[in-house]
């Protein structure tokens, strides 16, 4: 169906397998309601690698939080780890706010 062209061995353009897919291909790029979807189906993914990322950050944090007196050494990791939360909360944020207003598009169009 698509035929990917190289420049020194990465990738560099897609193009249709057969002249005959052009159209059908233009035709999928320009539907906006399925871009959307799409769109929205990676917003989600996103979001839960965000919220695993989270979990994963929580459990680390939990463990060194159960230790009946950590050393002073664990304060660097302590905080990466909480800015690291700060960071995948921030992005949930965003894409949660992208993700109600394709949303919004989305229904209008229907």
């Amino acid at each position: 169906l698509i035929s990917v062209g190289t420049d020194k061995g990465f990738p560099r353009y897609i193009k249709p397998g057969k002249p005959v897919y052009r159209a059908a291909f233009q035709r999928l790029v320009e539907n906006k309601t399925l871009q959307g979807r799409l769109d929205l189906l990676i917003l989600t993914q996103l979001i839960g690698n965000e919220n695993a990322s989270i979990k994963k950050y929580e459990e680390e944090l939990q463990v060194l939080g159960s230790l009946p007196k950590y050393p002073w050494e664990l304060t660097s990791r302590i905080e990466w780890l909480l800015r690291k939360v700060h960071g995948s909360q921030a992005k949930i944020l965003k894409y949660e706010s992208d993700s109600a207003s394709l949303s919004k598009i989305l229904q209008k169009e229907n």
